[in-house]
């Protein structure tokens, strides 16, 4: 089965998109834009045997509905890529707000669902594959103190996300092979919570 959101940026000429991914057991699976090399690399994911993207066709849903919602509040007075990052921002800022914190892995799916609605929108598939990492790293230095390991420790405490190995992964990837494009600038020039 296939999951379809449809959706439109309400710009002078309106823009429509639709995200078209696997859809199982009402589920969808993403994640698509996210390198192996900051999730595997050392780490044992016990329970897991690895990591699956998958989240709920209602909470994916959800997710897309707050991006485009918040999209459409500025979009007459930004670009279409600052406007799909100030969503974003907004989005992880309003999940901190309301749980205090957010687990690394709820931060990388609101990077999906972003990613996967400007593919929609005809954005560059490699270009987005490339500044994924990147996307997160700065939204992890942004809000370094709110953002969690989605593993806890032996104890059930919860490990802030730049004390982890996954972290270290992702710093010393987005070192290696930053290839944030020139044109796109930094995408949250603004990084008050």
């Amino acid at each position: 089965m296939e999951f379809n959101y449809s959706f439109t940026i309400n710009t002078r000429m309106s823009v429509h998109g639709t995200v078209k991914l696997p859809l199982k057991n009402n589920m969808v699976q993403f994640g698509q834009f996210r390198p192996d090399e900051i999730l595997d690399k050392h780490i044992d994911y016990p329970l897991y045997g690895g990591l699956n993207h998958h989240e709920t066709a209602e909470e994916f849903r959800s997710d897309c509905d707050f991006i485009i919602t918040q999209v459409n509040a500025v979009i007459s007075s930004l670009d279409l890529y600052t406007s799909f990052n100030r969503a974003l921002k907004i989005i992880v800022e309003n999940h901190i707000k309301r749980f205090g914190r957010i687990f690394v892995n709820d931060l990388m799916a609101y990077i999906d669902v972003y990613s996967e609605l400007l593919l929609a929108l005809g954005f560059n598939r490699k270009i987005l594959a490339d500044i994924y990492p990147t996307i997160l790293y700065i939204l992890i230095q942004m809000y370094k103190n709110y953002v969690l390991e989605a593993f806890n420790t032996f104890d059930g405490k919860n490990i802030s996300f730049v004390d982890s190995l996954r972290y270290d992964n992702l710093r010393e990837y987005v070192t290696v092979t930053y290839v944030l494009h020139e044109s796109w600038g930094n995408p949250f020039p603004d990084n008050e919570l």
